[in-house]
């Protein structure tokens, strides 16, 4: 290599370093914010249903309101000013978030183990006699907790009933009886939420029931579930919903001393699973359970869990939403307007690799900040604070980038949806939009309600793991975007949008199966293809499909379509379909309607429109990068990525002659 060639490689543009630091810190907000968004929602008592709607809506506001800000602008040409003041406004609408008052329940944590047979099953509970009980310890032992619970239960609810019955191989057991009366005329006020790992040492699949019955382990009178099919191990949540009923089924033969500890047994009836009250849990076969108990709050190991948020809290949410989602639409459309200005026609080639300091942002911003947020969930403290605090740091730091930048006066936006309705009348061109509508719709329920999936069904409780899925998000996407053009080349852009739908199909089917929040991790390896090799070629098929002087406006409406209308309807839809058939369901059900969609599309290209993909042999496949403005639309649900893709509405882009057999790397 010679020194020309050396110095060349390592020369640093000082005059792109501002175009670098806009991308990166805008990117840098997003990613410390995404992956959290949702959960937050949660966290703060949002339902399922509200959720949904408020994912939903956004993307069609963003979408509306972005030409407003870009028409304002063009008028008083003050694109600048406007761009400096969304930024920091933004900031100030989600940091405001983390003050919303929502009204929490105060549990204790607990842990305990749970024995579990054809016969019967118990809570057991083991504690040394001369050791002094330790309040302050959190999560504390049920011994503990039951000692404390005295001074909230009053001692009639702790008569012990005594059993004693056995099989012939002497091990205790119990023979049920329904509770009477009395028993349920004195149920106390305390209860618990039980989420109980085990480990699986049978090969063959084991099931929990739950029933009504009196007798031994019956399938046919059982509400079964699974516990492992081929996993190590998972997890079963259920509740206990009155202690004090439990305390009083002691089986006091069961009781074991050894030296100085003590091993008590509780014959576990009275419980309740997904909200139906049963008689007792019973197993296939013998197992153990390790079990995280939530109980009712006894002024000590303080753990708060959020109840639905009230009317007041939630229309403060959604305004604050609202306007912050507002705001923020219109940052990259102006952003891109300045910037390509600001690389003039000599230096417009390069705007890709200046986008790609966004891509660097993003990922390491979202494990920053899952870092952080996963440290804080160790103590008291509102964890994903954090990420509103980042989020507003880095929208004034890109502020602040802003302000440095120079603008010519003649910069202009455009008209977004211009020859709209010309488009829409051609039918192949509708069908393709609707194919990239529903992708949209699919982006929008991944990325309202994955990470709650994985919270509510798989009991994840460390935020490390939705960082990690952006992470591996980004890292599949970026070598498909760059091999994207070969791709197209060898296979059509037809086939690619036909992976894309199988991609689907297989990642929505995994999802419902997943018993392991860490298995979620590879499944997201096939973002790649359902975004990095889709909107590869969903935009340069568009490009094709539509005639000549259009191509920035099937840009604009490919992105509107996917980003703004798609989204927006797969949240709505999601938030509907988890509360009624439970999110397993729905992913089967998305799962199914891909594939379905996948052998129609295929039928409807083959006998109706009766051609391949237009690509031609030798023709240059035109690209537009998008993996970046994909991850930073999933923020809060804004079609920004449209902007970007209708740059041509901007400027003109200067023309070339030169043509390649492969992707041009420098515009990506």
């Amino acid at each position: 290599m010679t020194d020309s060639q050396t110095s060349k490689w390592y020369k640093v543009d000082s005059s792109l370093l501002r175009v670098k630091g806009f991308y990166f810190f805008t990117f840098s907000a997003i990613g410390a914010l995404l992956p959290f968004m949702a959960l937050y929602m949660k966290q703060i008592g949002m339902t399922k249903s509200q959720t949904g709607i408020i994912y939903g809506l956004m993307p069609f506001v963003g979408f509306l309101v972005r030409p407003l800000f870009g028409a304002v602008a063009d008028k008083f040409q003050k694109h600048k000013l406007i761009l400096v003041l969304c930024c920091v406004l933004t900031g100030l609408c989600f940091i405001l978030m983390i003050f919303i008052p929502s009204k929490h329940t105060e549990h204790t944590k607990v842990t305990t183990e749970i024995v579990c047979s054809q016969g019967d099953s118990f809570l057991q509970d083991c504690y040394h006699v001369n050791e002094s009980i330790n309040m302050g310890a959190c999560p504390m032992s049920f011994h503990t907790y039951v000692t404390k619970a005295k001074e909230v239960i009053s001692e009639e609810s702790f008569v012990t009933t005594i059993v004693n019955s056995s099989s012939s191989d002497n091990v205790p057991y119990i023979i049920s009886t329904m509770p009477n009366e009395q028993n349920v005329a004195t149920k106390s006020k305390l209860s618990c939420s039980l989420n109980c790992n085990y480990k699986i040492t049978p090969e063959l699949p084991q099931k929990v029931c739950f029933t009504n019955t009196t007798g031994t382990y019956d399938a046919a009178e059982c509400y079964s579930v699974n516990l492992n099919i081929g996993k190590r191990e998972s997890h079963i949540s259920f509740k206990i919903p009155d202690l004090g009923y439990l305390l009083n089924k002691e089986v006091i033969s069961n009781r074991i001393k050894t030296n100085d500890q003590v091993c008590r047994t509780f014959d576990l009836k009275d419980v309740v699973y997904k909200g139906q009250e049963y008689w007792q849990m019973l197993c296939s076969d013998d197992t153990d359970f390790m079990c995280d108990l939530e109980c009712s709050h006894v002024d000590t190991c303080t753990h708060k869990v959020a109840d639905n948020l009230s009317q007041t809290s939630f229309w403060f949410f959604f305004i604050l939403f609202l306007l912050g989602n507002i705001l923020f639409a219109p940052i990259m459309s102006l952003g891109d307007a300045i910037l390509y200005d600001l690389l003039g026609e000599e230096k417009r080639h390069k705007w890709g690799r200046q986008r790609l300091w966004g891509t660097v942002g993003f990922a390491m911003f979202a494990i920053v900040s899952t870092l952080i947020i996963d440290a804080l969930t160790k103590t008291n403290m509102n964890s994903f604070s954090v990420s509103f605090i980042l989020f507003c740091a880095l929208n004034v730091a890109t502020a602040l980038i802003s302000c440095l930048m120079k603008i010519s006066h003649n910069l202009a936006c455009g008209q977004l949806l211009k020859g709209t309705l010309s488009i829409l009348r051609e039918p192949k061109t509708a069908v393709f939009l609707l194919v990239v509508f529903y992708f949209g719709s699919l982006t929008g329920a991944i990325e309202a309600f994955l990470y709650w999936f994985l919270e509510d069904e798989l009991g994840n409780k460390l935020k490390i793991i939705p960082g990690l899925c952006s992470l591996i998000a980004c890292s599949a996407e970026i070598p498909l975007l760059y091999m994207s053009g070969y791709f197209i080349k060898r296979f059509g852009h037809m086939c690619c949008l036909y992976a894309a739908f199988l991609a689907y199909t297989v990642r929505f089917s995994l999802y419902s199966i997943l018993e392991n929040a860490w298995w979620v991790l590879p499944v997201e390896l096939l973002h790649g293809v359902t975004f990095g090799i889709m909107w590869a070629a969903a935009t340069s098929y568009g490009s094709i499909l539509t005639p000549e002087g259009m191509s920035g406006t099937i840009q604009g409406l490919l992105s509107g379509v996917h980003f703004g209308f798609g989204k927006g309807v797969g949240s709505l839809v999601t938030g509907q379909l988890y509360s009624q058939i439970g999110i397993r369901w729905t992913f089967r059900l998305y799962a199914i309607s891909s594939f379905v969609l996948l052998i129609l599309y295929v039928l409807v290209n083959k006998f109706v429109f009766k051609e391949d993909s237009p690509t031609r042999p030798g023709e240059e496949v035109e690209l537009k990068t998008g993996g970046e403005e994909e991850a930073e639309d999933r923020l809060l649900g804004s079609n920004i990525a449209e902007q970007n893709d209708t740059h041509a509405e901007f400027h003109d882009e200067p023309k070339t002659d030169e043509k390649t057999d492969s992707l041009r790397t420098e515009d990506i």
